[in-house]
């Protein structure tokens, strides 16, 4: 093949890699949680503003363990005694052991480019908690995300001056903190006024007491046990009044700026030229 059918062709196929990974960065994934805390938690995804929120799904009310294929659903945001978000899939996990974190639950949803993962966690104020989980995608580097320290963050909730029930604990019976809460303890933790991001702590290997090992019910070996609400010292105890928010260190799907998930097909011509220019710089060092 001559140099200039080399070059004709290798434009075409940098402008059809081109499209192709634009067309995956702006793409939404599928990806599939698995994850239990004691004792309760809610899962969504968001920004990292704090200001858009995919309520994902919750585990049970109560002290003892509800199988998860008798969750009711509801739309209207009762949680009775659970709800999961719009387009979620329950795992339909049919033993819910004997205490609400005994069995972890498992839910199937879409992420998007830029999205973080939030897991909202409290508990009964009694003696140690902790939280494990594990967050599988095609579209993870590496497949799977787990709840080891390096990659989470959390914050200790404040309470508000016009809202004084943000940011303290549901307990047992309590219904998920509301959107308003959420939004504000992430905005006040990213401007670091009155609360801060922290370095997740983990609390103990999968298998460890007294929650004991789930790697048998969807979770890793490799996951951790994280700290929920935690003293300065990072040990958990009883009588927590706030509760705590994870969320992931960075976005776990990384999109592309939205000038190059939207290209106009001049700057796709544009991009393959630059690399045209380079082929045919080396085309020169060989006949053709």
């Amino acid at each position: 093949m001559g140099s200039k059918k080399i070059v004709q062709a290798a434009a075409i196929a940098a402008t059809i890699t081109l499209a192709a990974n634009v067309s995956q960065a702006a793409s939404a994934a599928t990806m599939s949680a698995t994850l239990t805390a004691d004792n309760h938690y809610a899962l969504f995804t968001g920004n990292a503003e704090g200001t858009d929120w995919n309520f994902i799904g919750r585990n049970e009310k109560g002290a003892g363990g509800v199988a998860q294929d008798q969750f009711v659903y509801t739309d209207d945001g009762n949680y009775d005694p659970t709800y999961i978000g719009a387009d979620v899939v329950s795992g339909d996990v049919s033993s819910g052991g004997r205490y609400n974190w005994s069995m972890p639950e498992r839910w199937t949803y879409n992420i998007n480019p830029d999205d973080y993962l939030y897991v909202v966690v409290w508990d009964d104020s009694s003696v140690t908690e902790s939280w494990i989980g594990q967050f599988v995608s095609d579209a993870l580097d590496d497949g799977m995300l787990l709840s080891q320290a390096e990659s989470w963050e959390y914050l200790k909730t404040v309470t508000s001056t016009d809202h004084t029930d943000w940011g303290i604990n549901p307990g047992d019976q309590g219904d998920t903190p509301g959107l308003g809460d959420l939004s504000y303890q992430v905005s006040t933790a990213n401007t670091g006024n009155e609360n801060s991001w922290l370095n997740a702590l983990k609390k103990g290997d999968n298998g460890d007491k007294p929650w004991g090992d789930f790697s048998d019910k969807g979770i890793s070996a490799e996951a951790d046990f994280l700290y929920t609400t935690t003293d300065a010292a990072g040990a958990a105890g009883g009588n927590n009044q706030n509760y705590t928010i994870f969320r992931t260190r960075a976005s776990v799907i990384v999109g592309e700026p939205d000038a190059v998930q939207t290209p106009e097909p001049g700057a796709m011509g544009g991009r393959a030229a630059v690399g045209l220019l380079a082929l045919r710089r080396k085309l020169k060092h060989y006949p053709a």
